[in-house]
């Protein structure tokens, strides 16, 4: 009898253990929860659109500084190609995740959520927020960490795609 339920009891922890972790995938679906209600990924998206932008223009200025050639639009289709796959939210979403994850306790998660959604902070939890919000630049440093360690970047391509076009439009110059 004590033999069977020493046997029950292991396949129950055994099973428990093996089950997904209901507190990881509440605070999970918090932390993915957290960032749409903050926007990041519109913000994400409208900063990669604006970088884009700036890098265009930066080629662009550079050849028509050196050649006095305008740089096609193809040329700027290209590299505006490369950034916005490259840089898509969705590349990183599940990794900011993480860093939420790392980072925040459950229920620091909770009064974030709460604040972000007009809920305000209860006075007793008023040193909890100055705590999490302290950990706002650790955050940003390591969200900026892993995008820059995942993606592969643009320059390469974008100062190719520049080359190739004044080889051929120098090319074409000269017959």
């Amino acid at each position: 009898m004590i033999l069977v339920k020493v046997a029950t009891l292991s396949l129950v922890l055994i099973s428990l253990g093996a089950a997904p972790n209901r507190v990881l995938a509440d605070a999970s679906s918090d932390a993915a929860k957290l960032i749409e209600l903050t926007d990041i990924s519109e913000q994400f998206e409208r900063a990669r659109q604006q970088q884009t932008r700036k890098v265009i223009r930066t080629y662009a200025s550079i050849v028509s500084h050196e050649s006095g050639r305008e740089l096609p639009a193809a040329v700027k289709q290209e590299i505006a190609l490369c950034y916005e796959q490259e840089y898509d939210w969705s590349n990183f979403e599940d990794g900011i995740i993480d860093i939420l994850l790392e980072n925040f306790s459950e229920k620091e998660l909770g009064i974030l959520l709460d604040f972000y959604r007009n809920r305000g902070v209860p006075p007793t939890e008023i040193d909890a927020f100055k705590n999490i919000v302290a950990k706002g630049e650790l955050i940003q440093k390591l969200g900026a960490e892993y995008i820059f360690t995942m993606t592969n970047g643009c320059v390469t391509q974008g100062t190719e795609a520049v080359l190739k076009y004044l080889e051929s439009s120098t090319s074409l110059v000269r017959h």
